[in-house]
């Protein structure tokens, strides 16, 4: 199964790309996050990807998959990734989701972030199991021509906002936060709080 997530510019092609997905037999899963507030909530530096929404689909694996979705879908800014799952996903959508864009480190090599952030990094933030509902890291493996630069992106739930900054303070004290060690791997982080909807 190929993992793929496409970045939707407004309401009409996320409409549009969301009535395809539902008859296409070939997307096995599909899972809409329409984005409610885009804002700075680490002590990195925003970025500033716009989306209006993120379709998360797993498809059968062919060639180029993600191609083949991309002209299918009408939607032209995507992703390859491989889903590391560190804690599962909630077996049913809860208040809040997070989920984030990031980019890599000015002259880290890209084998090097994903060993850092998958090994270093994903315990730190799993073992706030509790607070932290769910956790996944999505590495990107390629990206379509006209989507920004990606290194990987996150998904995080939590109950409430309250939870997510216990996990995740903005401001951190002392090194040991999550989002401090971010920074010592991370440059710039495109954060989004999304709704989930799991439409398949």
């Amino acid at each position: 199964m190929i993992s793929l997530i496409f970045l939707c510019d407004g309401p009409k092609d996320t409409s549009a790309a969301v009535d395809k997905i539902k008859s296409d037999q070939s997307v096995r899963h599909a899972v809409l996050n329409s984005v409610f507030s885009s804002r700075a909530l680490t002590p990195m530096d925003a970025g500033d990807i716009p989306a209006h929404a993120l379709l998360q689909l797993w498809v059968e694996a062919g060639e180029d998959p993600l191609r083949r979705a991309s002209e299918a879908l009408g939607l032209r800014r995507g992703y390859e990734v491989r889903r590391h799952i560190f804690l599962p996903p909630p077996s049913e959508p809860v208040a809040l989701k997070r989920m984030s864009m990031l980019e890599k480190a000015s002259g880290l090599p890209q084998d090097q972030f994903r060993e850092v952030w998958f090994s270093q990094h994903g315990p730190r933030v799993a073992a706030q199991a509790g607070a932290l509902l769910g956790y996944c890291q999505n590495h990107v493996v390629r990206r379509s021509l006209s989507a920004p630069h990606c290194d990987g992106m996150t998904e995080l739930w939590f109950a409430d906002e309250a939870s997510m900054f216990e996990v995740l303070p903005p401001s951190p004290i002392g090194s040991d936060a999550p989002t401090a060690h971010a920074g010592t791997f991370i440059d710039r982080i495109t954060t989004f709080l999304v709704q989930e909807e799991r439409l398949k």
